[in-house]
């Protein structure tokens, strides 16, 4: 992929942000419960920080159905289950597994798997999606943040807009990953989804616990066609 820098550098109420388009998102579902994620969790922040994680958005889901086996992983959710479980539908019966690496809500692969993951890249290169989403005037008051969006040539589509912490590192005490230290990058903290009449323009808000800076996080909206295809996407950081 060639090297595309966006950037729109702005300032609001102290807050600096750089407000990027994406044409890839990378979804790793995955647990620290799980002996074969870490490799995975490791690739997704290598391509963050490549030459190339300006145009790429990655976003780590952290499944529940590992807890029950030793270890709790404190960023697992049911929610995130559910929709991994919704992938599985499209690609073919309910399986599902991890580490699990969906590209674009198209396709999915091994998230460990760097050879077949380049291959996708290179096949991606250049194509753009459809729908623009803009992020702006962001806005922090007390334990919440909000953040202003408008979207163009998606309206027909879902809008979902996620909170990201983008590196944390855990001990884990028990499990597949016992005595092991991890660090987990770009985790969904929190995900929430506008309604149809409210795709066009308006404002998000999240829920910010006092234990991060705003400098560890990490927002991004998308929009998704009815067969979870990606059709749009932008991440802003929060500086």
């Amino acid at each position: 992929m060639k090297k595309i820098y966006i950037g729109v550098f702005l300032v609001f109420n102290s807050l600096a942000i750089n407000a990027q388009q994406a044409n890839v998102v990378l979804e790793l579902f995955t647990s620290q419960g799980c002996s074969s994620c870490p490799r995975a969790d490791q690739l997704l922040k290598k391509v963050a920080e490549s030459d190339h994680g300006g145009e790429i958005i990655t976003l780590a889901y952290h499944v529940d159905y590992w807890d029950r086996l030793g270890w709790k992983d404190p960023f697992s959710k049911e929610a995130h289950s559910k929709y991994q479980y919704k992938y599985g539908q499209k690609f073919g019966g309910n399986s599902i597994y991890t580490p699990q690496l969906v590209i674009n809500g198209d396709q999915h692969i091994v998230g460990s798997d760097v050879k077949s993951l380049n291959n996708t890249l290179q096949k991606l290169n250049n194509k753009k999606l459809p729908s623009k989403i803009k992020l702006f005037n962001p806005k922090k008051e007390s334990s919440k943040i909000s953040v202003d969006y408008t979207v163009e040539n998606g309206l027909d589509n879902k809008l979902s807009f996620v909170l990201v912490l983008k590196e944390k590192v855990t001990s884990v005490k028990r499990g597949e990953n016992r005595n092991k230290v991890l660090t987990d990058a770009h985790i969904v903290l929190d995900k929430k989804t506008v309604a149809a009449s409210k795709i066009k323009s308006g404002t998000i808000d999240f829920d910010i616990d006092a234990k991060y800076n705003l400098s560890e996080l990490q927002i991004v909206g998308y929009t998704q066609n009815q067969q979870l295809s990606f059709t749009g996407a932008c991440k802003l950081e929060l500086f």
